[in-house]
């Protein structure tokens, strides 16, 4: 096979979002039976943001699948045959403030995660905390090409476009 007709799902940084091309979100969210209700609510509430910088939006559902990274796996084949131009994932039990998704999404790097806390009553954030420009917990960071550990449960990649 000659290498320049292959070509791989993730082509970074040649498949960058053109301006002129339509931004197509699909959200993957695995869940054993259904996405806790401050999900959809948090995702609910993130929708107008998104509507209004331009973004078209899908969401693709892995139930029951307790194995995460093959239900990541089936979820981004969805996501990538309905020609997502950016892939976010979010663990079902996740929330978040309304304008949060729309940065991590519009946050420019390949692959870009938020932090977010263990569940318990000390705090404790997984991943590696990255400090930004702001005070706000979440931070949108740029992780490919640094090799940083990050949490995938609330994270986006470039689709192919």
């Amino acid at each position: 096979m000659n290498s320049s007709s292959y070509t791989t799902p993730f082509n970074f940084p040649s498949q960058a979002l053109k301006e002129d091309e339509k931004k197509k979100v699909v959200f993957c969210i695995p869940t054993i039976s259904k996405p806790y209700q401050v999900t959809l609510d948090s995702l609910e509430a993130s929708l107008p943001a998104l509507e209004a910088s331009g973004w078209d939006h899908a969401a693709v559902y892995q139930i029951g699948c307790p194995y995460i990274s093959a239900a990541r796996s089936m979820m981004l084949r969805k996501a990538l045959d309905a020609k997502a131009t950016v892939v976010v994932f979010i663990d079902h039990d996740l929330s978040w403030d309304s304008g949060d998704l729309l940065r991590l999404i519009e946050t420019k790097g390949d692959v870009v995660a938020g932090t977010y806390r263990f569940k318990g009553p000390i705090e404790e954030y997984m991943g590696r905390f990255s400090p930004v420009s702001t005070a706000r917990r979440l931070c949108a960071k740029t992780v490919a090409s640094r090799r940083i550990p990050f949490p995938p449960g609330f994270s986006r990649s470039r689709g192919q476009g």
